[in-house]
């Protein structure tokens, strides 16, 4: 499992050399592939052609996802552009329309959260909160994904019953 690479090619890379992912085990990518540094778009386009990879999205992804997908607005790209996204952006500009379509393409069959079982034992895995524990009139957002991707596990909070969440 990893999470936050933040388009950080020479982290990434280490981790990859140091995991030495063989093609019988499966890498979890927790969310943030994308921004902050420069080759985001790169990562998540090698990872997506990985067999043995799930990207789960986190909340960098759901906001270039919502700065370049239509209907895109100003704010959108803003926020996205405050949050780090101004290196992706600059990356994604340069895709032919084609390797943008395949990325929208992928990032929609992205899943928020996933479960596994290892050893006997459920986990839980998601980029900030699972979406079970969603719940509207206490969230201060107002949609599961938001939350899913945004929210934090705080002390105290329930956990969903039998399973870890990572």
């Amino acid at each position: 499992v990893m999470s936050d690479v933040h388009g950080h090619l020479q982290r990434f890379e280490s981790i990859m050399q140091q995991i030495k992912l063989r093609e019988s085990d499966h890498l979890f990518v927790l969310g943030d592939v994308i921004d902050i540094h420069p080759d985001g778009i790169r990562i998540l386009q090698k990872l997506f052609r990985m067999p043995n990879v799930t990207v789960l999205l986190g909340n960098h992804e759901m906001l270039m996802f919502g700065a370049v997908y239509k209907p895109a607005t100003l704010m959108a790209k803003r926020l996205w552009f405050e949050d780090g996204g101004r290196p992706t952006y600059e990356a994604w500009k340069k895709l032919s329309l084609k390797e943008q379509a395949a990325i929208i393409y992928k990032l929609q069959r992205c899943s928020l959260n996933t479960q596994i079982e290892i050893g006997g034992k459920t986990y839980l895995l998601a980029h900030g909160s699972p979406i079970e524990l969603f719940a509207p009139a206490s969230s201060k957002y107002n949609h599961p994904a938001m939350h899913t991707v945004w929210s934090r596990i705080e002390p105290g909070d329930e956990m969903p019953k039998g399973k870890l969440v990572i």
